[in-house]
Formats: structure tokens, C-alpha cells, sequence
């Protein structure tokens, strides 16, 4: 990656619509955690998207029965996972919706219906003790918020081990962010053909954040999602076309999850070729194995070549990063800090 590509970046997520909620939101989940609101005042949705959330929940009321296409406004959206100068991208639709993700978010447990940082919690609650810890929940969240914010070097968060919250029994194999991803990403412990298991790369946080990022179409979480439901407006969307379009320039691989997805890049004038990423040839399995990928053998060894690479050269386009190339990133790095907390110094004056 040049020095260009990497100034670009930065002034792409300096338009990143989520910084300018994140302090509100830090303090929603303060207020709700010292009992100040109630969980009928979270509504972690941008403030530019709250007529679109709206009326796609009205849409969606009207095509839907059992209500799994809901959005979710009371969980913090996650549209992003990782690092997003790591050479790899995962391109999905948005984030799904399951039991535990009240617990892992807002500390809402859903076996007992109580709060695990104020109450007692069941003898049998299945969730592990020490995930259901305050400590626990407060470090998801710090994560949760700090993923918002989109920086250079983000850990591929989900696989801390904070959200390890539940058992390690073949019951909750694919339930949850953390268990998700590491069958996806490296499968069992038989498993054979995962590429991350095949190439050696450290299943922590920090060591697949510098190789893989995640990036979901839409932040907000449901069960389901209605594609066909148009998002017009949505400040998100025109953040995620300008670092979509970044990662096709650079010449990023990209893995693209559903279909669907394929569609939402199409209708914002993007295209993913065989050249750039691949599908899965069972879209209703997208464990990342070289049977899965078969249909792309030349997109699959580039990505097998990326993943071998050692860290260090992992970001960068010569052997070793240059000292000066990474003093200019810090610099970017430190005047947009800067930046914001200027702007944040002055909101509160007002």
C-alpha cells in the first residue's frame, strides 16, 4: 500500500457518520446501565438514517409475520470488524440476530430476563460466569464503540475473548459473534481446507484483524434482512460506496457473502469481478475452505499468498514499511484525534 492510498483512507474515515453519535451513545449506555433509562430509550441508529430505519420497519411489518426482519435499535450497530488496510475484505449483508447478542451488548440477559450487572443471575443461565461479569460487559462495549470508529490497526474484535460467553459445547458452535467467526474462519478442530487454518494465522484478535476486515451493508441488526428495501439518503451507504470504491482501487480480495450482496454492490454502481473477489459456491455455507472458493483457484491463491505473508508486510506494499511511512500514518492519525476532540470541546461549550 503507497503512501497515497493510505492518506486517502484516512480522509475517507474522517466521513465516518458514526463519530459524531458515538459520545451520545457511550452515555446512553452509562444512563441504561445505572438503571437512568429505560431499554425503550436505546436507539443506537444515526441520526441520518432514523427515517429510513422507520419506514423499513413499517415495510417490513406489512411483508412479515414472525417479525425476524426487525431491526434491532437497542444494539449497538456493527458494521465493521478488523483493520481495513488488511489485504483481505469480507463483504456481508448485515449483522444477523441472535440470544445472546442482548447479553453481549446491553447486558440483558435473555434466559432470566435480567441485568447482569444489577441482578442475581438463574442457576442455570447458560451464559459463562465470567462473561456475565459487569467487567466483562463493559470491555464488549468499549470494543463495540471503538470498532464505530473505524481506525488503522483495529483488532478483528469478536474473537476477544470477552465475547466468549458461552459454553464450548457443539450446542453453540455458530451461535454468536465469537463462535461465528471461528468456525468460519478455522472450523473445528478436525476440520481440513479452512485457508486461515491452512496458512498459519494466529486465530487472536489482533492477528486476523491485520489480514481480514469485515464490512456489513447495512450496520443494524436483525434476524433477517429485507434487501429489497431501499436505504435512499443513508449517510452510512455513501460512507460504505467511498470505502468500497478505496478497496477496489487498491486492489484489495474480496469475498462476498450472499447474492444478495452482489445486488446491493450493483445498485450503488460497484462491481466485484472474478479478477477482485469470489462467492461461495454453497451460499448457505460460507466457511472460508478451498472447496467452498473452487469456482475462483486464481483469486484463492492470491488470498492464500496474502494470508502467508508475515505481519509485517502484510499492510504494506515493499519488504519492510518504511519508518517515514509510518510516522506520516501517525500523524494523519494524531490530527484526526485532534480533530474531534476539538469539535467535541467546542459542542459542549455550547
Amino acid at each position: 500500500m503507497t503512501k497515497q492510498e493510505e492518506s486517502d483512507l484516512i480522509k475517507i474515515l474522517d466521513s465516518n457518520p458514526f463519530l459524531q453519535e458515538l459520545e451520545k451513545w457511550e452515555n446512553d449506555l452509562s444512563s441504561f446501565a445505572e438503571g437512568r433509562i429505560q431499554l425503550q430509550d436505546l436507539n443506537f441508529v444515526l441520526e441520518s438514517d432514523k427515517k429510513n430505519f422507520e419506514a423499513y420497519q413499517k415495510k417490513v411489518a406489512r411483508r412479515t409475520r414472525n417479525g425476524d426482519t426487525f431491526l434491532h435499535p437497542e444494539l449497538l450497530p456493527q458494521p465493521f470488524i478488523g483493520d481495513p488496510r488488511a489485504p483481505i475484505w469480507y463483504l456481508l449483508l448485515n449483522p444477523g440476530y441472535s440470544y445472546p447478542d442482548p447479553h453481549d451488548h446491553i447486558g440483558i440477559c435473555p434466559c432470566c430476563n435480567r441485568r447482569v450487572f444489577a441482578d442475581v443471575m438463574e442457576p442455570d443461565c447458560i451464559f459463562n460466569v465470567g462473561g456475565r461479569s459487569a467487567e466483562m460487559l463493559k470491555k464488549r462495549q468499549e470494543l463495540l464503540l471503538q470498532q464505530l470508529r473505524l481506525e488503522c490497526g483495529a483488532p478483528f474484535y469478536l474473537l476477544n475473548d470477552a465475547f466468549n460467553t458461552l459454553p464450548d459445547t457443539p450446542k453453540y458452535k455458530k451461535v454468536g459473534g465469537y463462535r461465528w467467526w471461528r468456525y468460519v474462519l478455522f472450523g473445528g478442530v478436525q476440520s481440513k481446507g479452512f485457508l486461515f487454518q491452512e496458512c498459519g494465522v494466529g486465530q487472536d484478535a489482533e492477528s486476523v484483524g491485520r489480514k481480514l476486515f469485515a464490512i456489513e451493508c447495512c450496520p443494524y441488526h436483525s434476524a433477517n434482512f429485507d434487501s429489497k428495501v431501499l436505504w435512499d439518503g443513508s449517510k452510512y451507504t455513501e460512507f460504505w460506496v467511498k470505502l468500497i470504491n478505496w478497496g477496489l482501487n487498491t486492489k484489495k480480495k474480496f469475498i462476498v457473502r450472499s447474492k444478495r450482496v452482489v445486488t446491493f454492490l450493483q445498485n450503488n454502481n460497484l462491481y466485484v469481478g472474478d479478477d477482485k473477489g469470489v462467492e461461495f459456491s454453497n451460499w448457505r455455507n460460507v466457511v472460508l475452505t478451498r472447496g467452498n472458493l473452487k469456482r475462483y483457484p486464481k483469486v484463492v491463491d492470491a488470498i492464500v499468498e496474502e494470508l502467508k505473508r508475515s505481519d509485517n508486510k502484510s499492510l504494506t506494499t515493499g519488504e519492510h514499511e518504511s519508518v517515514s511511512h509510518m510516522e506520516e500514518l501517525k500523524r494523519l492519525m494524531l490530527n484526526r484525534s485532534e480533530i474531534k476532540a476539538t469539535t467535541s470541546a467546542k459542542n459542549s461549550v455550547k
